[in-house]
Order: structure tokens, then sequence, then C-alpha cells
């Protein structure tokens, strides 16, 4: 099944598995592909892969879809004049196993992404306690240039930015921020 109907939400694919209990029935925002000799989960891979899914998009000078940015329509002719690429279906399987093997690949970095920025958080964190709890100028000194040291790689996005801002302020309140002018130091 291919949406066909919604910006935002038509040229979605899914792979219908029928069941002889239970009797469905598509509207008209769905588009039905009914396959002869294709892997439906060949055909998933090629219409949910960007070659086909950055055309449902208006501004797209190939675009599949019409109407305007508020409503798009995939219709049925657009969608069967679609040149599908139809190798061999034992062919079709290692694309498949392919696309798999590397949508798997893709899951276990970005799970490795999220548990860095996770860790990354902690150690930012971690530094802005240390900058926060300084009680001396000296202390204050150390934990800074710890903090300094290492700001490219606790600091990557711009909310990161919201606790260093927190950290600064509150050192301000505490009179450990100084401001050198002209070769004098004020407090």
């Amino acid at each position: 099944m291919w949406n066909s109907t919604g910006t935002g939400t038509a040229g979605r694919v899914a792979i219908y598995q029928s069941d002889e209990s239970i009797t469905a029935v598509a509207d008209s925002h769905v588009t039905v592909v009914r396959l002869a000799n294709c892997s439906p989960r060949y055909l998933w891979c090629v219409i949910a892969s960007p070659w086909v899914q950055s055309r449902i998009e208006p501004s797209h000078p190939d675009s599949l879809v019409s109407g305007t940015t508020q409503q798009v329509e995939l219709n049925t002719s657009t969608a069967r004049a679609l040149p599908i690429p139809l190798p061999p279906i034992q062919e079709q399987s290692r694309i498949v196993a392919k696309v798999d093997e590397l949508k798997a690949l893709c899951d276990k970095l970005e799970a490795q992404q999220k548990a860095r920025r996770e860790l990354q958080n902690k150690l930012r964190q971690s530094n802005l306690q240390a900058v926060a709890s300084a009680t001396s100028p000296h202390e204050l000194q150390t934990t800074w240039a710890r903090l300094a040291d290492n700001f490219g790689r606790l600091f990557h996005a711009p909310e990161d930015l919201i606790d260093l801002d927190q950290c600064i302020k509150q050192l301000a309140l505490k009179g450990l921020l100084s401001i050198r002018l002209e070769g004098e130091m004020l407090r």
C-alpha cells in the first residue's frame, strides 16, 4: 500500500500481509500495489528509497505529486508510470538482504550516537557542576581550565550552552568572575 494523499504523509509505504479471516478495504487515500513477479519487500525498498521519496515533494523538479504544499496527491496514473527496476527474484532477495544489513548497521550507529550523547551530557554536567561549585578563584581557575580544554567535546549543540550560561551567571552572583580593563583587575 502506498499512501497517496496528504502533505507529509503522501508517499509512505507499507506491506500489508493479507489474512483470509479479515476483510480489508483501502480508501481513496491509498494506492494498492499488487505484485506479480516482485518481492513485496524489494518493492518497499525501492519506494521507500530516497530515489522515490525525494520526489514526493511539489517543489521537486521531477515531482511525483500534484497539488500545493497544503494538500498533495500521488495519482494512481503517476504511480503506475513510475519505472521500477526489476531484477530477477534472486537478485531482489540479495538487495533486500543488503538493505536490511545496512539498516541494522544504521540502527546500531544511531544507538551508539545516542549513548555517546548521553555520556557527553553527563560529562558536561559534571564539569559545569565542578566549575559552579568552585569556592575560590584558584579552584575556579583549575575547573574552568579543564572545561576549556574539553570545550569542543562537551558542547556540540546550541542547547548545550544553556547550562554554561546558567553556570556563568551563578559564578557572577558568587562574585568569582573578574574582568581586566587596561591592566586593572575589577571585581
